[in-house]
């Protein structure tokens, strides 16, 4: 077949027939990485160019190049045709479809999917006379992934075949398009011996969505003892967001079983986001349980529902005879503010508690009050033990807006190190007005110049002096920013989405990838040496550069820009496993994650599940998660991301 194609190829005209310098140029830098040694995915990167820069010529170079290659970057030559701007690129892949090379054939499959709905009726087509199942699989997979219209048939053909992975790709596509012909085949399939098809059952429910589908939910995880299908069922269940699904969550919260209640009430927190009040009454009954777990997935839900109750509920609970418990009203206090004065003498004896989350929740806490016990206890806390809790401080202390908490703010920027450092600077600036940087001996020579009737601007002055002093300011580029965020000192994670829509086309050069890896390269290159870092690279799997954070050396960026540059797109977008993954590095204080996608893959899918998790897991870490949401991203759920942990969210979609 690839030798058929290279004779079409031909007929349509050697490429020099028309002498093209820039395409004659990158052909020619493309034969120069095979002749040295050049990663796989620099010599990748060159195919590209030559598909986006020499439209129907490209494509002839391409297929004249692609049986001379190795069968891995086959792949890469057949997604470079597909990024070709001329009329033959659509024509080529359906050949290249044909190929009996497993590699050509399945990217010429997905690349057909992803361009447009002529190839995708194409691929229809195709599906009814492929013999092979597993091509068959790949078909309606990638179509489904793209949206493709008219599957209908083909999803129900599917979901009733013999095939397991067929069986599973059309209990998918059920789900996704919520085919009411097909509920019956799904609720079947949720008894079905085989797990993995159960498994895909419960998925497609929670996609389905509405009473039915939920209750076959709930009794499917009333049913099961099996943890990892109970994780699947609950993944489900944490998708409800309509009235009638959320109705039959409160009235599953009958039953005895506290760890289905735990369960119940995480899927009812998640549909807080969407139904606050039909949720608030199971949330607050909830918090008189005897167990913990249940109580405290209670609590977390009652902070995302936010009823005119909650901080007199949380208040109560500051007595509570069970740590956790405390702990979690404390932190539920920490973020809904209006606490009531009579609780400022408890909020100051567990800020100086020996348990450093106890700590963390209650000075944060202190911050929504304008008292001298509280700023005092704030100003204490400057000189924690632990870092999260001076960071609480410094952000409690800007609350608050008092001069006399600049000079301690000046003492802890020279004296600390990491983001905490960064942190104070910035309050700082948003305190006065003014910008002396990391300079520390002009803020102290400042703060010893001023005149003895001097007080602090209001937050709105502060803000204009300090736009007006920084635009003033000759920056070098964008050091020390990464997509215009400023990288704070300290540890800081990068993670990186390299699924297969990072592969499509950003500009007339670049691919998505190339891009954005080209952005991180640049923010690498400006660290200095003190900053330490670590990488998180993500499509179906996560991939960390190292499994620990580095120090920012010479031979420690090289080397990670090496990783970066060995990154290709291809497959999911599993961006919960990654963002997890990122937080759970021991000291990170800051992650920066970017994806041009929605999450399609992993332990968990639903942005109200995943919002819901990232902040369980991030209430005692206090890492700060900045996003960039770009391509098709879900630029909302990007910022309500950011925004949970106190981070910046920048919005690059093309929509």
């Amino acid at each position: 077949m690839i030798s058929l194609l290279l004779t079409v190829a031909l007929t349509m005209g050697p490429a020099n027939q028309n002498p093209d310098s820039e395409l004659d140029a990158l052909v020619a830098a493309f034969h120069q990485t095979m002749e040295t040694r050049t990663s796989r995915a620099k010599r990748s990167n060159a195919l590209y160019r030559i598909g986006m820069t020499g439209g129907d010529q490209g494509v002839v170079v391409l297929l004249s190049l692609l049986p001379t290659i190795h069968p891995n970057l086959q792949s890469a030559a057949v997604h470079a045709i597909s990024l070709a701007d001329g009329d033959s690129s659509g024509h080529q892949l359906e050949n290249l479809a044909a190929s009996k090379t497993d590699t050509v054939r399945n990217q010429a499959l997905r690349c057909l999917a992803h361009m447009g709905m002529e190839q995708q009726k194409w691929l229809i087509g195709r599906w009814d006379s492929e013999d092979e199942t597993k091509t068959r699989v790949l078909i309606l997979k990638t179509l489904l992934d793209n949206r493709a219209s008219g599957l209908s048939s083909l999803v129900i053909r599917a979901a009733n075949d013999d095939d397991n992975q067929l069986q599973i790709a059309g209990l998918q596509g059920i789900g996704r398009l919520k085919l009411e012909k097909g509920f019956n085949v799904l609720r079947n399939a949720a008894t079905n011996p085989v797990v993995s098809i159960r498994r895909a059952a419960f998925s497609a429910l929670g996609e389905f969505g509405g009473k039915r589908a939920f209750r076959t939910l709930v009794d499917a995880a009333d049913d099961t003892r099996n943890d990892h299908l109970m994780d699947s069922v609950v993944r489900a269940l944490n998708s409800a967001d309509s009235e009638e699904e959320i109705k039959v969550l409160l009235k599953a919260l009958n039953t005895r079983d506290t760890l289905l209640q735990e369960k119940l009430l995480e899927a009812l927190a998640a549909a807080a986001r969407h139904q606050p009040e039909l949720a608030a009454d199971g949330l607050r009954r909830s918090l008189a349980s005897n167990d913990f777990r249940v109580r405290s997935a209670a609590i977390r839900g009652m902070v995302v529902a936010r009823p005119d109750d909650a901080v007199s509920q949380m208040t109560k609970r500051l007595g509570h005879r069970h740590s956790s418990t405390r702990t979690d009203a404390l932190w539920a206090l920490s973020v809904l503010g209006g606490i009531p004065e009579k609780t400022l003498p408890r909020l100051v004896e567990l800020a100086r508690h020996q348990d450093g989350p106890t700590r963390l929740h209650a000075t944060a806490a202190l911050g929504w009050f304008d008292h001298d016990t509280a700023h005092a206890t704030c100003l204490a806390r400057l000189a924690d033990s632990w870092w999260a809790v001076r960071s609480a401080a410094v952000e409690s202390l800007l609350r608050m807006r008092r001069e006399s908490s600049v000079q301690q703010l000046i003492a802890l920027s020279q004296r600390d190190n990491g983001r905490v450092k960064t942190e104070a600077i910035e309050t700082l600036c948003l305190l006065t007005g003014l910008d002396f940087g990391n300079n520390s001996g002009a803020w102290r020579a400042w703060w010893s110049d001023r005149r003895p009737d001097y007080r602090l601007p209001s937050r709105e002055v502060a803000e204009k002096m300090l736009q007006t002093a920084r635009d003033k300011i000759i920056r070098d580029g964008d050091t020390g920013t990464y997509h215009g965020v400023t990288v704070p000192a300290g540890s800081v994670v990068f993670v990186l989405d390299t699924s297969g829509s990072m592969g499509s086309r950003y500009s007339s050069k670049e691919t998505y990838l190339s891009h954005f890896v080209r952005a991180l390269k640049s923010t690498l290159k400006n660290f200095p040496a003190s900053q330490t870092f670590g990488i998180v690279l993500f499509g179906t799997t996560v991939r960390p550069w190292k499994n620990n954070l580095l120090v920012a050396s010479e031979a420690n960026i090289d080397a990670a820009i090496e990783f970066l540059s060995e990154s290709r797109a291809g497959g999911g977008t599993n961006l919960f496993d990654a963002l997890e993954t990122a937080l759970f590095f021991e000291d990170v204080q800051t992650v920066f994650l970017l994806t041009d996608g929605q999450p399609t893959i992993g332990k968990r899918t639903a942005s109200s599940d995943i919002l819901n998790e990232i902040g369980r897991l991030n209430r005692d870490l206090k890492i700060r998660i900045n996003t960039i949401a770009a391509g098709s991203a879900a630029a909302d759920f990007m910022s309500e991301l950011a925004e949970d942990s106190g981070g910046n969210a920048v919005d690059l979609t093309r929509g």
